[in-house]
């Protein structure tokens, strides 16, 4: 960090090799020698942000590069040497916020680089190189607003990844490649807030990262995988947050309680279905989950949560543990939760999955939900995750005075509604209907009995 030495070492540098072309003009080597003092000075005044000084001198060694490259237009190094310093030129441009000379420098970089990449397209290399300028063409569209275009470059970028990847499916290099343009195109799916595609995206990219991050001492890696893992997870909420949008005038209010959101981005959804549908996780949709059972689409399930106006030290009543999913939600807002499945399997592998992930204030039980758990009622709050024909009366019996028991109910002409039961002092109880919701039925031997 010694940036004043630096800079007096890279100024001695440049005098001598400027004496030292001067002295040769045809030594293409003394040349390419002054070429790259110019770009280590225009480096480290862009280090000490003095962007104009930068600029100044990457454009004397961008000349130098040019001239060379003209003089022998077949020497590939020497264009590619003339595509890297266009490269430097579209960078510090781009800094400067000069957006169109930027775009020009990096068009002409492509230029160069496709001729190359065409006139060797067994060079891994040389495709690579084509692939990023694709990229970098896509991000400056992107940046002017032109979305068609940065779409268009971005997969072509994805093609070369996609075909260098394939050519050798154990080159690291190759797949942390195809890991960024999948990563790309779902970032900018996301920004378009075009959730579907970009989830797409970011499944087809989570697999190359999880396989790249068993190397646990590549930092790189490891970071790469939490990066989609947590955009996976906010394009989630993102749906949430615009469903909520969209049924603010049924909830009254256009945003959930950010301790639900914070739960909802936690819980890793993909350990709460089956593998055959864990590329769907994060869709803003329910999901089969075996023996004629689903889980609730996140928007629900957050949606439910905030219904219970929970706080940190309640104890919540579940009827329905299913996969353990919104008990896995709820373990995260609430001191304690009981959980009652009627389905044996289900229960067992809920305890047992629960128990695995560390929620561990979860007691998950194998019973008929329709009774509620007596034992330790009174509840602060209780959730029932499949529609009943009517509100059981043990459920209203087990809340506390002030509880909330939120429901979906069958109703008459053949849909179901989402209820908050409030519990009042004397048994006396308001209820709100929320919205229409469609649930699996509430089984169980007295399910039909008020």
């Amino acid at each position: 960090n010694q940036t004043d030495k630096a800079l007096a070492y890279y100024q001695q540098a440049l005098d001598i090799r400027q004496k030292i072309a001067q002295q040769d003009p045809t030594n293409s080597a003394a040349q390419r020698d002054l070429s790259v003092s110019f770009n280590k000075l225009g480096n480290i005044h862009l280090s000490l942000n003095q962007t104009d000084k930068a600029l100044a001198y990457y454009q004397q060694s961008f000349d130098i590069f040019q001239k060379i490259a003209q003089q022998d237009p077949t020497n590939s190094a020497a264009q590619r040497a003339l595509a890297f310093s266009y490269e430097r030129m579209g960078e510090i441009n781009n800094q400067l916020g000069k957006s169109n000379e930027a775009l020009n420098a990096y068009q002409k970089e492509f230029d160069i680089l496709k001729k190359l990449a065409d006139d060797d397209k067994n060079n891994s290399s040389a495709q690579r190189a084509l692939s990023v300028s694709f990229e970098k063409l896509g991000n400056i569209h992107l940046a002017l607003n032109q979305t068609d275009k940065a779409l268009a470059y971005y997969q072509q970028d994805l093609e070369i990844s996609q075909k260098i990847a394939q050519q050798d499916p154990t080159n690291s290099a190759a797949q942390r490649d195809l890991f960024y343009s999948y990563g790309k195109l779902g970032l900018f799916y996301k920004q378009l807030k075009q959730n579907k595609p970009a989830l797409d995206f970011f499944q087809k990219a989570l697999p190359i990262a999880e396989h790249l991050a068993e190397d646990k001492l590549n930092y790189q890696a490891q970071q790469d995988l939490k990066n989609v893992q947590d955009a996976i997870k906010e394009t989630m909420l993102q749906d949430i947050e615009m469903e909520v949008k969209l049924t603010e005038r049924y909830l009254g209010k256009d945003r959930l309680d950010e301790r639900v959101m914070a739960a909802m981005k936690q819980v890793p959804r993909q350990q709460f279905v089956p593998e055959s549908v864990q590329s769907w996780a994060f869709h803003n949709g329910p999901l089969p989950i075996g023996l004629g059972q689903t889980i609730s689409q996140p928007y629900i399930v957050a949606l439910m949560s905030d219904l219970l106006n929970t706080d940190a030290n309640d104890t919540i009543l579940e009827i329905g543990t299913g996969s353990g999913y919104q008990t896995a939600v709820l373990s995260c807002l609430v001191n304690q939760v009981y959980s009652i499945e009627i389905i044996a399997d289900l229960a067992n592998k809920s305890r047992a999955r629960l128990k695995s992930l560390g929620f561990d204030n979860v007691t998950v039980h194998h019973g008929d939900g329709y009774y509620g758990w007596s034992e330790y009622a009174p509840y602060d709050g209780i959730i029932v995750t499949a529609a009943a024909p009517h509100i059981p009366k043990h459920l209203v019996e087990q809340l506390k005075t002030g509880g909330r028991l939120v429901i979906p109910v069958d109703c008459p002409n053949g849909y179901q509604e989402l209820i908050v039961l409030k519990k009042r002092a004397n048994n006396k109880v308001d209820i709100q209907k929320i919205l229409d919701v469609s649930f699996v039925p509430l089984t169980g031997e007295h399910t039909t009995t008020r």
